[in-house]
């Protein structure tokens, strides 16, 4: 889980993002330990993932703990923009995968990266890559 490579230029849109003083979060129905290692490197303040269940010994006991459905993170990120007083139309979500529709579909200002079909259908904003990030940014007031 610590080996992994992040998109080209990910690092520059989100450190970018957050250098204006928006709230990030990782949404996602991969691990925590994973996304933990992510957002370490992103300085993304938030994680929503799910995780490995361990006894009080610390050692896997073969469970999961469900956290994020995938194909409905779009009740991840109402919920926590709701905790964190964001509204509807502030939301914005970054997708690109095929469970992701959902997600973007709650968003106020939705985003779809690749040239997935379904996404762009649903999408305000489709960037080919992070190389793209310019185009995404000045949607971001």
């Amino acid at each position: 889980m610590s080996q992994y490579t992040l998109a080209p230029n990910v690092k520059n849109v989100v450190g970018e993002i957050v250098r204006r003083g928006f709230q990030t979060a990782i949404i996602t129905g991969g691990l925590d330990v994973l996304a933990g290692n992510v957002a370490r490197d992103l300085g993304i303040p938030h994680i929503i993932a799910n995780g490995l269940e361990v006894d009080k010994s610390g050692y896997l006991t073969g469970e999961g703990i469900l956290r994020v459905e995938p194909r409905h993170k779009d009740k991840n990120l109402v919920k926590l923009a709701k905790d964190l007083e964001i509204s509807p139309e502030e939301r914005v979500a970054i997708g690109d995968g095929k469970y992701d529709v959902n997600f973007l579909k709650s968003a106020g200002l939705a985003v779809a990266v690749g040239k997935n079909p379904e996404l762009a259908r649903v999408a305000d904003v489709v960037i080919e890559d992070f190389d793209h990030f310019p185009r995404l940014l000045d949607y971001l007031v």
